[in-house]
């Protein structure tokens, strides 16, 4: 199994910008056929201490990332806000070759800034 650890400089509250790095990186590991791409938290949204306006971003970012996953044939894993209900989780999705969550972690042991996970 290969698998491929992408930085990314990210800019805080710039998302289009993010994507576009975001995808460049992406075609550029994909030069290496991975299997899985693993991106950093936050990698599309950035954040800063209790700006949690990210969050809104979280079903854009599923499908388009989904949709790069399903075109190429590949995992990725990437870390983002997760809004739910009245929370903001600090999650990590794992997305299969089809374009389909399959997996997901709220971190649990988090500042009080975030909502905690229950689960391993």
């Amino acid at each position: 199994m290969k698998v491929a650890l992408i930085p990314m400089r990210v800019k805080v509250n710039d998302f289009e910008a993010n994507w576009k790095e975001f995808k460049r990186k992406f075609e550029e590991g994909l030069r290496y056929k991975p299997d899985i791409l693993v991106f950093p938290e936050y990698c599309l949204t950035g954040f800063k201490e209790w700006n949690f306006s990210g969050a809104k971003l979280y079903d854009e970012i599923v499908q388009r990332v989904s949709k790069l996953a399903k075109e190429n044939s590949v995992y990725v894993i990437l870390g983002l806000l997760e809004p739910y209900k009245n929370c903001v989780y600090n999650s990590a999705l794992l997305i299969n070759r089809e374009g389909e969550v399959i997996l997901k972690h709220r971190k649990f042991q988090e500042p009080m800034k975030f909502c905690t996970g229950n689960t391993v």
